[in-house]
């Protein structure tokens, strides 16, 4: 049995660490700038630093996979790569918080399933189900209908295609 990146406890301590002293530079911003168009760009500016960081990292992993993809599909990619959390500018977490429902999630995933589903906790249900809460933000920003069913479907545990599982590959290899 192999534990997944995202689930040993040094990758989670290292995340953490790196979440509370990420930094976002103007290379970041143009880079970004050269992907999103300008909605998406706004609601990018509306995550934390350190999801931007993730984000941007994620999209420039997944660079090594670029020669084998057509050039619309690269773009779906980069985008879906840079804007799969933006559903998080609802409700922020803090890296604290994060950590906390990510642990809460490893050892107790019905009572987190339970507790987003019953409505009282709004940042559980924002934790489990922001692909959801994303993909809604973005049908208002012309977005790609691609990209828009991506983030969607993109789910631990949900019905995986060629791009949700080198996204997938990506989110878990990255900090």
């Amino acid at each position: 049995f192999r534990m997944r990146p995202a689930s040993r406890p040094w990758y989670r301590i290292r995340q953490f660490l790196r979440h509370v002293t990420s930094t976002y530079s103007k290379q970041d911003q143009q880079f970004v700038a050269s992907v999103l168009n300008h909605a998406e760009l706004e609601q990018f500016g509306r995550l934390p630093i350190f999801e931007k960081r993730h984000a941007v990292d994620v999209a420039k992993y997944l660079s090594k996979f670029k020669k084998d993809l057509s050039s619309e599909e690269w773009l779906v990619l980069q985008k879906t790569a840079l804007l799969h959390d933006i559903g998080k500018v609802i409700l922020p977490l803090n890296p604290i918080e994060k950590s906390i429902f990510v642990i809460l999630r490893v050892l107790f995933p019905k009572l987190v399933f339970n507790m987003a589903q019953s409505g009282k906790f709004p940042k559980s249900r924002m934790f489990l189900f922001h692909n959801i809460i994303g993909a809604d933000i973005l049908k208002k920003t012309g977005t790609e209908p691609d990209v828009i069913q991506l983030i969607a479907s993109y789910e631990p545990g949900g019905k995986r295609s060629r791009f949700t599982e080198l996204l997938s590959e990506a989110d878990e290899q990255i900090l």
